[in-house]
C-alpha cells in the first residue's frame, strides 16, 4: 500500500523541520509527502528544500487559503493509496505509518481510522508525555460532541470522496468541505 502523507503548512518556518524529521524517521517509508505551503511569508519553503534529498517530497504552492484548502489542495496532489496526515507543528512516533499500513490492508472494509494523541509541554524540563484525554464515547452523540479526532491522527483510503458545500448546496462563501465514505475499489481517483 502507497502511503501519501499530506502536511498543510502557514508560516511553520519554527515547527516543519521536526515534522519532517518525524516522518523521514519511521520505520515505513511513505510512497510521497505532499506539503502544501499555504502562502506562507517566512521560511516554510526554505526548510522544504531543505528536505528534498531526504524524502520524496511533492512541493504544493498556493496563496493563503486557509488549513482546509490546503489538505484539499495536498489530497487533489496526493497518488497514493491512502492519506495519512500530519500537521505542521506535530510529530509522529516511528511506527506511525507502519500502523497505518498495517491497519488498512488487514481491515479492507475500513476506510478510515484514528489513533491517540500524545501531548506534552515543550521546553518544559519536567514535561511528560501523556495520552489526550478522553471521556469514553459509548454513542454517536459522544463521538459529535466531544469530537476526539485530530487530522495528525488520521489515515484514510484515497477512495473516500471529497464533497464541496458549494455541491452539497450549503453555504458558497466556505472553504471547507465534508468527506463522504464510498464503496469502490481502493485507489480510485473518485473525487467529484
Amino acid at each position: 500500500m502507497k502511503l501519501s502523507v499530506i502536511i498543510p503548512a502557514y508560516n511553520a518556518a519554527a515547527t516543519l523541520g521536526e515534522a519532517l524529521c518525524s516522518v523521514e524517521q519511521q520505520h515505513v517509508q511513505p510512497f510521497e509527502v505532499v506539503v502544501v505551503n499555504d502562502g506562507s511569508t517566512d521560511e516554510t519553503a526554505a526548510v522544504i528544500q531543505s528536505f528534498m534529498d531526504r524524502l520524496p517530497l511533492v512541493c504544493v504552492d498556493q496563496a493563503n487559503a486557509g488549513l482546509g484548502a490546503a489538505r484539499n489542495a495536498g489530497m487533489r496532489a496526493a497518488k497514493g493509496d491512502a492519506w495519512v496526515f500530519l500537521d505542521a507543528d506535530d510529530v509522529w512516533g516511528s511506527n506511525k505509518l507502519a500502523h497505518a499500513r498495517d491497519y488498512l490492508m488487514r481491515f479492507p472494509d475500513v476506510q478510515w481510522f484514528y489513533t491517540p494523541i500524545f501531548e506534552w509541554s515543550p521546553g518544559d524540563a519536567g514535561a511528560r508525555m501523556r495520552e489526550r484525554a478522553c471521556p469514553k464515547i459509548r454513542t454517536v452523540e459522544d463521538f459529535l460532541a466531544f469530537n476526539p479526532i485530530v487530522p495528525s491522527t488520521c489515515s484514510i483510503e484515497r477512495c473516500m470522496c471529497i464533497v464541496t458545500k458549494e455541491l452539497l448546496g450549503c453555504i458558497s462563501h466556505s472553504n471547507s468541505c465534508a468527506i463522504l465514505t464510498r464503496n469502490s475499489p481502493p485507489g480510485r481517483d473518485c473525487r467529484l
